[in-house]
């Protein structure tokens, strides 16, 4: 479910998304056929491709979600991999925030994460989803962790969904 490289990407891709004014952001229906799946961007955001992921942000919820792919054949390996955390060099160290996992979908689990992002106090929740077909999709909703709300986990009502 997490994978390293992921916040380097969204780190990269932040900046861009950030200084993008000038190109297309997208909304509703994303339809990616190459990799199998599609999904909605949620009502109020607004996203755009960067470094091979899918960047999200609001002007009324703060924080960002990321979608990126994972290699999981199962479940159990994304349970495996959540229960790992992630620990990056950049000040990021995020950790399950207690056991327990939520069936997102039919092939995915989700729950929060509490840590840091680049040194800063964050809160997240992180879905990982399984492809039969290919590749699955980690997508984050981070923000600061006094920021978090509600809000977040909304964006996960509907799972994007394999094509």
């Amino acid at each position: 479910m997490l994978m390293k490289p992921i916040l380097k990407s969204f780190f990269t891709g932040l900046f861009l998304f950030c200084c993008a004014s000038a190109f297309a952001q997208q909304t509703g229906l994303v339809e990616y056929k190459s990799l199998g799946l599609s999904f909605q961007i949620p009502d109020g955001w607004v996203g755009q491709e960067a470094n091979g992921s899918f960047l999200m942000g609001s002007n009324t919820v703060p924080g960002f979600i990321l979608l990126t792919t994972n290699e999981a054949a199962s479940v159990e390996v994304l349970k495996q991999e959540a229960r790992a955390g992630m620990v990056e060099q950049n000040g990021t160290n995020l950790q399950m925030n207690g056991t327990r996992f939520e069936s997102v979908g039919s092939n995915g689990i989700g729950t929060e994460f509490t840590g840091t992002l680049e040194y800063q106090a964050a809160k997240a929740y992180i879905v990982g989803m399984v492809n039969p077909y290919g590749s699955g999709v980690t997508i984050i909703s981070a923000t600061l962790k006094d920021k978090y709300s509600s809000a977040h986990r909304a964006t996960f009502i509907t799972p994007p969904t394999i094509i």
